[in-house]
């Protein structure tokens, strides 16, 4: 006899076998063989007695006419079986028996398998938009049983780019494409997953991210088969300005040139940039073209550039005349600023010097007449 249905890798089967002689004659050399090598940690008690590792088979000697026997032999279910377990004991006799119809009997087993896989997942509380993002997951199987077919899906949000993904602790890394087949996972045993991409560089808010896994095999517990994650987005950008301008002018004569470059190093978007620049008084009509001179405008001191991406910049040309009281040095500084922080302010602003040099052609003109 045995149990009707067992959970692999969880249960220990007992099989309960009585062995008798319905006589008339001592049955001698009886022998006892069944073959249970689908279980794992097999033992055997003969009549209540201890228990031992159990061979296959064993010797009961002479049995009396009459007589019984009872074997219980046990083992564990493999985390690994799956259907119906088949067990059939054979008893036999040097002695001749003139009815074998009842020297075997079976007991049949169905196997159920239960497995409780799950997924942890952590990310940063925190990243720069245009940085790298990195999660790490690791997704397990409580058992009892071989969880099969194994499945862990991530959709990543829209913000992360050019995602992939690691089963070495990043020493290689391949296209992730939302979700990863893990095959048959044994009891216990723990799959660490590394995730990253890039955050878009306009990104803003809160990245949030939901990884979960199932399995073929019946599933216990599912208030583990998902795990989320929050990342606060922060946003740094590095605005720049350089400035360069006519060395020398001549007052009155001359126009004075101005050539700007303003941009963004990044990492993340620089928002609302804005360009300042008081030209000085002794400039006059001053004007400006964002396309190389193609167009003019008039300059009024400041230019809304608006949203820069990183790495892109933008070239300004101011241009005015200079006044004929014009003297000395002209000291013109050009300031830009952005709503995006930015660490690293040396470089909002640029300053040009115009040296200035008067040239007047005096005359004089005289007439004369006879008295």
């Amino acid at each position: 006899m045995g149990p009707v249905s067992a959970v692999a890798g969880q249960d220990m089967i007992t099989y309960t076998i009585l062995v008798g002689n319905n006589g008339p004659s001592v049955a001698r050399n009886v022998i006892v063989n069944d073959a249970v090598g689908f279980l794992s940690g097999v033992q055997y008690s003969l009549n209540g007695g201890s228990w031992n590792a159990w061979g296959g088979s064993i010797s009961l000697g002479n049995l009396s006419s009459g007589n019984v026997t009872t074997i219980l032999i046990r083992g564990l279910v493999p985390a690994s079986t799956l259907g119906t377990l088949n067990n059939t004991v054979i008893v036999n006799s040097t002695t001749t028996d003139p009815y074998l119809s009842n020297n075997t009997a079976s007991a049949i087993t169905n196997v159920n398998t239960v497995a409780d896989v799950y997924v942890t997942k952590s990310a940063p509380v925190s990243v720069v938009a245009g940085q790298s993002l990195t999660y790490n997951l690791s997704v397990g199987n409580v058992g009892p049983s071989v969880a099969r077919n194994v499945n862990i899906y991530d959709i990543l949000a829209s913000e992360i780019l050019n995602a992939q993904y690691s089963l070495n602790n990043g020493s290689t890394w391949f296209n992730w494409t939302g979700s990863l087949a893990m095959g048959d996972m044994n009891s216990g045993s723990v799959i660490n997953i590394l995730i990253r991409g890039n955050v878009s560089a306009a990104a803003l808010g809160t990245i949030n991210n939901t990884a979960s896994v199932n399995s073929t095999t019946f599933d216990n517990f599912t208030d583990n088969n998902t795990a989320s994650t929050s990342t606060n987005i922060t946003t740094v950008a590095d605005v720049y300005v350089t400035k360069s301008g006519s060395v020398s002018a001549v007052a009155g004569q001359d126009t004075v040139n101005y050539l700007i470059s303003v941009g963004n190093v990044g990492p993340s978007v620089a928002r609302s940039v804005i360009l300042s620049d008081m030209i000085p008084a002794m400039i006059f009509n001053p004007q400006f073209s964002i396309n190389g001179g193609l167009n003019w405008s008039v300059w009024n001191g400041t230019f809304v550039v608006g949203d820069l991406n990183p790495g892109d910049s933008l070239q300004i040309i101011i241009r005015g005349n200079l006044s004929s009281d014009a003297l000395g040095v002209l000291n013109n500084t050009v300031n830009v600023n952005s709503s995006t922080f930015d660490p690293y302010l040396v470089n909002n602003t640029a300053s040009a010097l115009t040296v200035v040099s008067t040239v007047a052609d005096v005359f004089v003109v005289k007439s004369g007449s006879l008295v």
